[in-house]
């Protein structure tokens, strides 16, 4: 249901200000392009996903990429190059990459509240992993109750019974229909739900 509330954009938290400039390809390619740096956790339009695949400059973006990054976490940059350029024409590319810091920028229309994560110094009652929050079941009243796409980060041998629990919470909100209180237009909400092409 928040899917279809975005308007056919794509979720892809992005930033331009926070990127890592020594893991931008040294290369010149064949039309102009702003290096981002992204989230690996998106969601996407299926054209969005057939034009990274099969356009020449997102398959040169991509080459670039995979040469000069090997190890430098290349997925990290790919999907939001691709969704925040609107002149390469990826459907459903944001027309503006918004930032935490801008002025007069909501924080809650940004992409990032696609995924629930929790990151050091955040309170974890389980325990972190590279400064991540590992989830376990207690943290399966906020994630039942909300409006996350995604949960990052459950490992299998640590309070397996939090991510069967989840599992199973979403095969019943398959049926059942989204949890009480889910506000779908969170989502249509988004900057880029409203400014993209």
């Amino acid at each position: 249901m928040g899917l279809k509330m975005l308007n056919g954009s794509n979720i892809v938290p992005s930033t331009l200000k926070r990127r890592y400039v020594n893991r931008i390809p040294k290369v010149n390619l064949s039309f102009p392009v702003r290096w981002m740096k992204n989230s690996v956790h998106i969601a996407a339009r299926r054209e969005f996903v057939a034009f990274m695949l099969n356009d020449q400059r997102a398959i040169e973006v991509r080459e670039a990429l995979r040469q000069f990054a090997y190890r430098k976490h290349p997925d990290e940059q790919f999907y939001g190059t691709l969704a925040y350029n609107p002149d390469m024409g990826a459907p459903g590319a944001c027309l503006k990459a918004y930032e935490y810091d801008d002025k007069n920028v909501s924080a809650i229309r940004l992409p990032d509240i696609s995924r629930y994560k929790l990151w050091y110094p955040r309170p974890c009652p389980t325990k972190y992993v590279r400064s991540i929050c590992i989830l376990g079941s207690q943290h399966l009243p906020e994630l039942i109750s909300s409006h996350y796409l995604f949960a990052n980060k459950f490992h299998e041998d640590y309070f397996p019974e939090g991510y069967d629990c989840l599992e199973h919470a979403i095969a019943d909100r398959t049926y059942a229909g989204p949890a009480p209180g889910f506000d779908p237009s969170i989502f249509a909400n988004l900057y880029c739900s409203s400014e993209h092409i």
